[in-house]
């Protein structure tokens, strides 16, 4: 038996296109993120004069909270799934 998960529109609406869309949000704000974050880290270093010693933990620190952040207003602003 196959369950498919059902989203509902604000209007109450069925849309199967949810999971998609949300999926396509998330991978194309993802890279846009890791872009983000590798200008950040690069833009500290300039700032400092120096190549830092811990730059791979900065960058993860970076994109962890922009994506933390940003994933949590995009799941906010999506529709919920119906049933929920």
């Amino acid at each position: 038996m196959q369950c498919r998960a059902r989203w509902r529109d604000h209007g109450g609406h069925v849309n199967s296109q949810a999971p998609r869309l949300e999926a396509v949000y998330l991978t194309v704000t993802g890279i846009l993120l890791y872009l983000l974050a590798d200008r950040l880290v690069v833009l500290i270093e300039r700032r400092a004069g120096r190549v830092l010693e811990h730059r791979t933990l900065l960058f993860f620190v970076l994109l962890l909270s922009l994506a933390l952040v940003t994933f949590a207003l995009i799941r906010q602003l999506l529709p919920a799934p119906a049933g929920n």
